[in-house]
């Protein structure tokens, strides 16, 4: 078949209009987005894709007539109105059936980014594809092949950097040169007054297009004049992998993150090269293939021989952590993947993408996890689900939790876990939640209000996950005062080092000797950026990406975030060392605290040195928001 895109002409729509997945959508939204498609008459017994076939970027759907999935030992009929290709959408590597039409047969091609584009624009196709989704992975169950799992999927919305950093259309390459300077940036979005789209111009465009010519341009030429006036757009449900062949393909270094077509975000190449590598290795693999909850533990019990391992292989510590946080959410999407097969058995109820999402919180949202195991999360629903259905989701996330306990992962102290019923809460639910936390702060719930500002999607409908950061950002707005208050509590905790520079640890109990780093450092660290970041309306999560945006903003200077970053890394390299004496030792579960005089005299001097610098950021801080 030959593959020629074009766009939706009125005789295809008109048939699209009568399939149920795209029925009552307006014409013009469907006209909108889908812009690369294909009518394909196929002929009894032809084949559409083999069997391991590189995967063709599009999803069929069945206009009339008739076509068969197969494997060596089963099939599966796929009827007008259906769609096919659906599970290798998912995975985006090749096929895993074969498809062939058993009669002649009319289908419609249409390539994956009008898919997503029309998932952006139109809800109401997105919580129908999901369900056909579902549907299909459910009548596949029975098919001797591996399927691929939803968890598979990652969107680049949820990746991107954001906010832009933006260039009027009026300003020069010099001018452009002083602000890619001034925050550190190898790329500017350049917009004309009204905020409209006038292209892209990046550090390789100033290179090759100005630098190459500089002897015959002025530096007062126009930045617009060497930006790339399409750049690559995708929205911003795309998915992470695919995002990555789209800029090899294109031979771009960037791609712009739409949301409702309009730029949101912006990602790199080398960003997404360094995602992915943190997520793709032997021990990904062997948390795919536990098929039981005693399977599973088994593999986190490795954990600590693959960290010990990385340690001894980098000594950038920092870079560590977001690694081990990909292997805890690996076990986590695995368990999730076996509760959901369990309930589904005993309970005959099949958890819908498009009605919930899973939302992990705290530093496994902010990628910060170390060898503590710990369950952060909470549930996000639909407003339109019945009662029984709430019922199910909330019953569903008890046993979910208390699999991730049986497995090692202790539930939250301040009860921000899924065994926690008020974890789970409608969208309207949640914004009722939020606004009651932000706008009557005091030391009782601001614990849980700063835990909740870190959010990110474990499981489900990403958009119900944006909901909720709306609500949060939304509020924050309107309670500036609420960043003072946050860091005046975390001044209850005591930064341990005294101004003559000697260690204050606990004087009795079980922890005599000792120092907690999270609560008496990283939480400093962590809370003081995300105050700073959330007053800046900066959406990154990680405390050391925070730090080097809040740089390039001039919220606080290049000097200090260096420094602080520093220290961060000192802080974690102490105590995964610390972790991994504590696990070598077999204790029941690591923890965060160290005890300073077992510390060589360099690392004793580390950790002060951390620890001072520490105090200072927070000092700024405070006086910040006085």
């Amino acid at each position: 078949m030959q593959r020629k895109l074009v766009a939706l002409s009125p005789a295809l729509l008109k048939s699209l209009k009568k399939l149920f997945i795209f029925r009552d959508i307006p014409d013009q939204t469907l006209t909108a987005c889908l812009t690369r498609v294909e009518e394909i008459h196929l002929l009894k017994e032809e084949l559409i894709f083999r069997k391991g076939e590189s995967y063709h970027k599009g999803i069929y759907f069945v206009l009339s007539g008739s076509v068969r999935m197969v494997t060596q030992s089963d099939q599966l009929d796929v009827n007008p109105g259906e769609a096919v290709g659906i599970s290798t959408f998912l995975g985006k590597t090749m096929y895993t059936v074969t498809a062939i039409a058993n009669s002649d047969s009319d289908i419609v091609f249409i390539d994956e980014y009008s898919i997503y584009s029309l998932m952006d624009k139109a809800p109401e196709f997105r919580e129908r594809f999901m369900r056909v989704i579902v549907e299909r992975l459910n009548n596949l169950e029975r098919m001797t092949t591996r399927m691929v799992s939803l968890s598979a999927y990652q969107s680049v919305g949820g990746c991107m950097n954001s906010p832009l950093i933006t260039l009027h259309n009026s300003k020069t390459v010099a001018d452009a040169g002083r602000m890619m300077a001034e925050h550190n940036v190898g790329a500017l979005v350049i917009m004309n007054r009204k905020h409209v789209l006038k292209g892209l111009l990046t550090a390789r465009h100033l290179a090759q297009r100005y630098l190459s010519n500089a002897v015959d341009l002025p530096d007062v030429a126009l930045a617009e004049n060497f930006a790339n006036p399409a750049p690559l757009m995708l929205p911003q449900e795309y998915p992470l992998v695919e995002t990555l062949v789209e800029m090899l393909r294109r031979s771009e270094d960037y791609a712009l993150i739409t949301r409702k077509n309009r730029p949101a975000g912006i990602i790199s190449k080398s960003d997404i090269m360094r995602l992915l590598a943190n997520g793709s290795d032997v021990f990904a693999a062997n948390v795919s293939l536990a098929d039981s909850v005693a399977a599973l533990t088994e593999v986190a019990r490795s954990m600590p021989k693959i960290v010990e391992n990385m340690m001894n292989n980098t000594s950038l510590f920092r870079e560590i952590l977001p690694t081990i946080s990909s292997y805890h959410l690996l076990i986590q999407k695995r368990a999730f993947d076996l509760v959901k097969q369990d309930y589904k058995k005993k309970h005959n109820f099949e958890l819908l993408a498009g009605r919930f999402c899973i939302v992990s919180l705290g530093s496994m949202a902010r990628r910060e996890m170390t060898l503590m195991m710990q369950q952060d999360h909470a549930i996000v629903l639909g407003n339109k689900l019945s009662e029984k259905e709430r019922q199910h989701y909330t019953a569903f996330a008890k046993q979910f939790a208390a699999t991730l306990s049986k497995i090692g992962y202790a539930h939250h102290p301040l009860g921000m876990s899924l065994n926690n019923p008020d974890m789970v809460k409608t969208v309207s639910e949640w914004q009722e939640y939020v606004s009651v936390n932000v706008h009557k702060s005091n030391e009782t719930n601001i614990p849980t209000t700063r835990v909740l500002f870190d959010c990110d999607r474990f499981e489900g409908d990403e958009p119900l996950l944006w909901e909720l950061r709306d609500a949060i950002y939304g509020t924050i707005k309107e309670k500036t005062l609420l960043f003072g208050r946050l860091l005046n509590y975390q001044s209850m905790a005591k930064i341990p080092i005294s101004q003559f520079g000697s260690f204050i640890t606990e004087k009795e109990g079980e922890f005599t000797d000792t120092i907690d780093l999270k609560e008496n450092a990283f939480d400093f660290i962590a809370y003081t950026a995300q105050a700073f970041a959330l007053y800046a309306d900066i959406l990154d999560t990680n405390s050391v990406r925070r730090l080097e945006h809040l740089a390039r903003k001039k919220v606080i200077s290049d000097d200090l975030a260096r420094e602080v970053i520093s220290a961060y890394e000192s802080l974690v390299g102490l105590l995964l060392h610390e972790q991994l004496n504590q696990a070598g030792q077999h204790e029941t579960m690591p923890s965060f605290r160290v005890y300073p005089a077992k510390l060589s005299m360099h690392s004793q001097e580390q950790l002060k040195r951390a620890l001072h610098i520490v105090a200072r950021f927070f000092g700024e801080g405070l006086a910040y928001f006085k």
